[in-house]
């Protein structure tokens, strides 16, 4: 009876362990969306964004997020998120989970620097998760910054909706800066279905074009590489497709379509062999 009671035991805890677990910012089935802050219920302007490709450096995994234009690395065990462009040949600290209130985090660009104000700790799906309150913005395990977009682009929208794993996790509001539920202009799988745009035939070809759910009026497309560099820039309008320039050189790039209001954006990546 006792080997019987100790076992359940142990799968007991196993089980509560693996049901407890934080979630990852590098999870290839986190889905981020950023919307209008003002008018996140009633569908403003939102996109949809996740890990785009990964691939390994000096036996690390590192995954792209597009919306940082860099690769990032996490380490899980110690709480910390690094990254690096392509060009750079050491790892840089994009956020480290165990500051303390009163350091300073220069994220991704120097001219970026915050300072941690607050330390806070909230309960998701059973397991708790460090929220970092700056003086600019907040950052949460598991999430990341309330902005997605950092840098000469900015200002972007923030989260306003996170899936996790097909699921979206509720977040106790206002520790968290969205709750996850009233938050969240519709489900992800309809953004989906809206706001994506495909490139056809990718690997690109001389007819390859990016084919838009339905016409923009006015606007610009923006193609960069995996450093962030912007390679291409063009005003468009009236279009439901968009021609690649050509003859670039083998590698992976990154597109943004917004409208000329800013309140639709369209990203995606394309492959030249």
């Amino acid at each position: 009876m006792a080997k019987t009671f100790t076992l359940l035991f142990l799968v007991l805890i196993v089980a509560l362990t693996s049901f407890a677990q934080r979630m990852r910012f590098n999870d290839t089935t986190n889905v981020w969306t950023e919307c209008d802050w003002k008018n996140t219920v009633h569908g403003g302007a939102y996109a949809d964004y996740s890990i785009s490709d990964d691939t390994v450096w000096n036996g690390y995994k590192y995954y792209f997020h597009y919306r940082y234009s860099a690769w990032i690395r996490e380490d899980t065990a110690n709480r910390i998120l690094y990254y690096r462009f392509q060009t750079d040949t050491a790892d840089k600290v994009f956020v480290d989970f165990n500051m303390a209130v009163g350091d300073s985090l220069f994220f991704l660009h120097p001219v970026h620097s915050m300072k941690l104000l607050q330390v806070d700790s909230v309960p998701i799906n059973g397991s708790f998760h460090r929220v970092l309150k700056f003086d600019r913005f907040p950052i949460m395990e598991g999430v990341g910054p309330q902005q997605l977009g950092i840098g000469p682009d900015a200002p972007f929208y923030p989260i306003c909706c996170f899936e996790n794993n097909g699921q979206r996790p509720t977040f106790p509001y206002p520790q968290v800066w969205f709750d996850n539920v009233t938050s969240c202009v519709t489900s992800i799988k309809e953004i989906n279905e809206i706001k994506r745009s495909v490139v056809a035939p990718n690997p690109i070809t001389a007819n390859s074009r990016i084919i838009l759910p339905r016409a923009i009026p006015g606007g610009q497309l923006v193609i960069t590489n995996t450093t962030g560099q912007t390679i291409s820039s063009l005003q468009i309008g009236n279009e439901t497709s968009l021609p690649l320039p050509q003859l670039l050189p083998a590698g992976v790039y990154f597109y943004r379509i917004t409208n000329a209001t800013k309140e639709e954006s369209y990203p995606g990546k394309f492959i030249v062999e």
